[in-house]
């Protein structure tokens, strides 16, 4: 049984049973919606039931942060969004699957990570780029600018994908999909990869491996975008509060 933070299921799978899990989904009748969780996801959804409802009812949560295997125990295997997205993209090429980047409201950052990917993947079936409609949001409501979002919609069907990453961060990416996503019926999979775009594109740099490995990116992040702070901290010392108050509530209640 996966372990649960927040009553959201959190996925045990390595990142071999992952891609295997992913790999099966694109060659079987339905759709799957893929989250990869942090701290600051958690954070949010603990707040704000809709938004955990989601969560609950996805095919898949991964785990993306040191801060969730720690709040597993060590139970989850950690799995960065963004090297998720390349290995997808890896089996995309593989088995000719198609491919729709959506998101990061910046048309250059879009141009440099198709480029990237095709010149990584030279054959991988990129059918579509859009940065997405003007969205905003107001408690459990998206308000996206209509038209946009049709037309953003169309595109995607036309171009018939069986993998869309959509790029809003969340919670927009996630109340997106699971809004639309049955609008469009060739997407197999679809997975928000919040700002995976920024390090494919290399608008942004990633920490270095070893920072990656201690668990550390926070700080780099941190130091390279002081603007963060607030985010940054939500991960780092709202979410282990949260996490312990939540198991001592778990044990008083559960206690014979």
């Amino acid at each position: 049984m996966n372990p649960k933070i927040f009553e959201i299921s959190i996925s045990k799978y390595t990142k071999k049973d992952t891609l295997k899990f992913i790999k099966s989904k694109l060659f079987e009748v339905g759709q799957h919606m893929i989250c990869t969780v942090n701290p600051e996801i958690l954070v949010f959804a603990f707040f704000n039931k809709f938004y955990k409802d989601i969560l609950k009812k996805t095919s898949l949560n991964t785990c993306d942060g040191t801060g969730v295997q720690f709040a597993t125990a060590f139970k989850t295997h950690k799995y960065a969004g963004v090297d998720m997205l390349i290995d997808i993209c890896d089996i995309a090429q593989e088995h000719n699957k198609k491919v729709f980047l959506l998101g990061s409201a910046n048309d250059q950052v879009l141009k440099k990570t198709k480029h990237t990917l095709l010149k990584k993947f030279p054959n991988l079936m990129i059918v579509g780029t859009n940065v997405g409609p003007q969205i905003t949001r107001y408690k459990d409501r998206l308000l996206i600018q209509k038209n946009q979002n049709e037309e953003v919609i169309d595109q995607i069907i036309d171009a018939s994908p069986d993998i869309l990453f959509v790029a809003f961060g969340h919670p927009k990416q996630e109340m997106w999909i699971a809004k639309h996503l049955k609008e469009i019926p060739s997407v197999k999979i679809a997975i928000g990869v919040g700002g995976s775009f920024d390090y494919i594109s290399k608008t942004k740099k990633r920490p270095p491996l070893f920072i990656q490995k201690l668990g550390l990116e926070w700080l780099m992040r941190l130091l390279a975008e002081p603007k963060r702070v607030f985010r940054i901290g939500t991960a780092v010392i709202v979410f282990p509060i949260i996490v312990t108050y939540s198991k001592i509530l778990s044990y008083v209640k559960f206690k014979p």
